[in-house]
């Protein structure tokens, strides 16, 4: 068991890493991104980027003064806008 586990440390190695540049790839598509809001960037930032990732929409909710569905369309608008750029 302990070798099988040993095996995998590799491949776990660059699952990190690979998923460390793609999010990093993301935050740096929202800084430059022209189209969208302030608010679409901080609910972008805190659904994908946080340290907390997955804040709830009614986290987002509170914190924005909007209600949950507003948030979720916000999100669903920003994430369209991103890849229309792309």
């Amino acid at each position: 068991m302990r070798k099988d586990i040993l095996a995998l440390l590799p491949l776990m190695r660059e699952y990190m890493r690979m998923t460390s540049d793609l999010l990093e790839a993301f935050k740096k598509k929202i800084e430059s991104s022209q189209s969208l809001s302030e608010k679409e960037k901080k609910i972008l930032y805190a659904r994908y980027l946080s340290e907390r990732r997955h804040n709830s929409f009614a986290k987002l909710s509170k914190e924005l003064g909007v209600s949950r569905q507003r948030v979720a369309q916000l999100e669903r608008s920003a994430l369209k806008q991103l890849d229309k750029e792309a």
